[in-house]
């Protein structure tokens, strides 16, 4: 089983660091954001390499938060060499487990998936966001992270699925 971990910084558009450990370091590009004053969406790493997963999550880029970790892709295929149409994916927003417990402390008994909605974007951060604000008014200004965007949603009884996303 591979995981392949998504990173992100936000407020830029593009960012390359130097991440030392011990006597090496590891060069990361981190690209794909935006930023403008509606929206703006997180330049993003991503890697299913274990050793830099581990350099990037023992830096202290990450433990002060200049770094974060956008979300997680679980990849159950046996050896990871099955072709990409027999790999079953499922992608997990960081704060979702967060926010699903919270919803479930809140009302015992009732799934926190129950009645939501599924609505397919490409992007939480840029797509979802948009979403939110086009279809129910929600302010951009007030949803800045992942975590008050999922909670917004989840408001609005609405769950974001990334392309690929098992559906349940």
């Amino acid at each position: 089983m591979a995981t392949i971990k998504i990173y992100g910084i936000k407020g830029m558009v593009e960012r390359s660091l130097s991440i030392p450990c011990g006597g090496a370091s590891l060069q990361v590009s981190f690209t794909g954001g935006s930023a403008n004053p509606a929206l703006s969406c997180s330049a993003k790493y991503k890697t299913d390499n274990a050793v830099y997963q581990a350099m990037i999550e023992n830096s202290d880029y990450f433990r002060r938060g200049y770094i974060r970790l956008l979300g997680t892709i679980t990849r159950n295929g046996g050896d990871g060499k099955a072709s990409p149409k027999a790999v079953k994916t499922r992608v997990t927003p960081v704060s979702a487990s967060r926010v699903a417990e919270t919803a479930a402390s809140a009302a015992p008994g009732a799934s926190p998936k129950a009645a939501r909605a599924r609505v397919e974007v490409s992007d939480i951060e840029g797509e979802g966001k948009k979403y939110l604000v086009e279809k129910f008014g929600e302010k951009a200004s007030d949803m800045r992270s992942l975590r008050q965007i999922v909670e917004r949603a989840a408001r609005h009884n609405v769950e974001f699925v990334l392309p690929g996303e098992k559906q349940e």
